[in-house]
């Protein structure tokens, strides 16, 4: 009797293996882009930070100095890492002033803002300011 080998088993195989090699491929490429999103949201959470803080900064120096200007800050606590920039922004708002702190990463890919509103206090007759509001 003749035997006949139709290949069923070596196509099996090989059906099989490029099966796993695809489910590889696919669960690296995955981690891949999971990984990165992790990375941008650390990035993005950074800078963030480093805007709330040149806000906190920048109005201290501000309210030290009597005067609201616009500048770049120096890292005055080590916040950021070598590349990352501090500042404020001054503008008029209605009756008071926004500033506006910003934080940039070193790469430059994400910045974020955060702003508050000062007023002068009429309750008070010295001339303090009050915070009106915070905005993001």
């Amino acid at each position: 009797m003749e035997r006949r080998e139709n290949g069923f088993l070596t196509y099996a195989v090989l059906a099989m293996g490029t099966g796993l090699l695809a489910a590889a491929v696919m669960t690296a490429r995955f981690t891949f882009f999971e990984v990165k999103a992790a990375k941008d949201y650390y990035r993005a959470a950074q800078a963030a930070y480093l805007a709330e803080s040149a806000l906190a900064i920048g109005y201290e120096k501000c309210k030290a100095d009597g005067k609201f200007t616009a500048a770049a800050l120096p890292d005055s606590y080590g916040l950021t890492e070598p590349g990352d920039v501090l500042g404020i922004r001054i503008s008029s708002f209605y009756e008071g002033i926004m500033l506006s702190g910003y934080g940039v990463t070193a790469d430059g890919a994400v910045a974020k803002t955060c702003s508050i509103r000062v007023v002068p206090d009429k309750r008070a007759e010295n001339g303090d300011l009050l915070i009106d509001w915070v905005r993001y």
